[in-house]
């Protein structure tokens, strides 16, 4: 799967969240929405946004690749 935003793993925070820059978002993300994430030197995954800020924003990286998550994608928290 095609990543919306590059990332590098290894920028965790002390919580484990990723902060990227808003702008790099797809349009239309809001918190909760998931998105696919990776970087040049792995298999991309699915990472949820957890905040959105003007500064940045933060977000958790699910275990295990894209595909596994693939359910995920363009639903909203709700399911809905």
């Amino acid at each position: 799967m095609k990543p919306d935003i590059i990332i590098d793993y290894m920028q965790l925070d002390v919580d484990g969240f990723i902060t990227v820059n808003t702008a790099d978002l797809p349009s239309g993300t809001s918190e909760g929405d998931h998105i696919v994430v990776g970087d040049h030197d792995a298999e991309s995954a699915v990472a949820r946004v957890v905040e959105i800020r003007s500064d940045g924003a933060s977000i958790f990286v699910l275990a295990g690749t894209a595909g596994d998550h693939s359910a995920l994608l363009g639903s909203s928290p709700s399911g809905a």
